[in-house]
């Protein structure tokens, strides 16, 4: 071995061959990012023990954001179960790409989602426990303002 991370020497060539780095992670700190994701991990899954009311209040706040949405005329991806992130379907990828900007500017962010990448071109909203309900009436308000504005709904 060359002592460096990844590498091999073929004793048949006697050619060293340097397997690429972990994407984004420099040589020698693998170990210190998996300690951190370990540790963080861990963290979550004590809150989760801890806290259970904030599981109930993220799937209560996913819930009213999906009923908003539906009420408002929106197509959202088709789920038996309710999760905190909201695909809103919007095939157009013009609107598509109106709406999630002007939500940005709004302050509210969004992943849009385009073609190959999914069957669908959509909007996918992330909602957190901690999102209080005037955050949730903003979303919808400006979902609805928006949705109207670019012809996404009537």
């Amino acid at each position: 071995s060359s002592g460096r991370p990844g590498a091999e020497v073929s004793k048949a060539s006697g050619v060293s061959k340097q397997s690429p780095p972990a994407m984004g992670v420099p040589p020698g700190s693998k170990h210190r990012v998996v300690r951190a994701s370990v540790a963080a991990a861990r963290a979550a899954l004590q809150i989760i023990r801890d806290e259970p009311e904030r599981r109930q209040r993220l799937l209560d706040n996913a819930r009213k954001i999906r009923e908003g949405l539906a009420q408002l005329g929106f197509e959202l991806f088709p789920s038996d179960v309710i999760t905190p992130i909201l695909p809103v379907i919007i095939d157009d990828e013009i609107q598509l790409c109106q709406m999630f900007f002007a939500l940005l500017q709004a302050g509210i962010y969004t992943n849009p989602i385009f073609r190959p990448a999914a069957e669908r071109c959509m909007i996918r909203i992330s909602c957190m426990a901690t999102h209080d309900h005037a955050q949730i009436d903003q979303l919808l308000n400006t979902m609805a303002d928006l949705g109207r504005q670019f012809g996404v709904i009537e």
